[in-house]
């Protein structure tokens, strides 16, 4: 009986620890995940920036040209 209620325990303790660690890789998966979302919408951020400013540099240049 003893045995047995032993190894209940150690499996147990086993599964626990199986489910913490589970839950680590879960969150570690979930930063990473955040982290490349934030990373892509810095890209995204820059290169809509930089077309804005081609475009405004564009128009720019257009105007200049139509005042002479």
């Amino acid at each position: 009986m003893m045995l047995m209620m032993m190894m209940m325990m150690v499996m147990m303790m086993m599964m626990m620890m199986l489910i913490r660690m589970m839950m680590m890789m879960m969150m570690m998966m979930m930063m990473m995940m955040m982290m490349m979302m934030r990373m892509m919408m810095m890209m995204m951020m820059i290169m809509m920036m930089r077309m804005m400013m081609m475009m405004m540099m564009m128009i720019s240049k257009n105007a200049n040209m139509e005042h002479f």
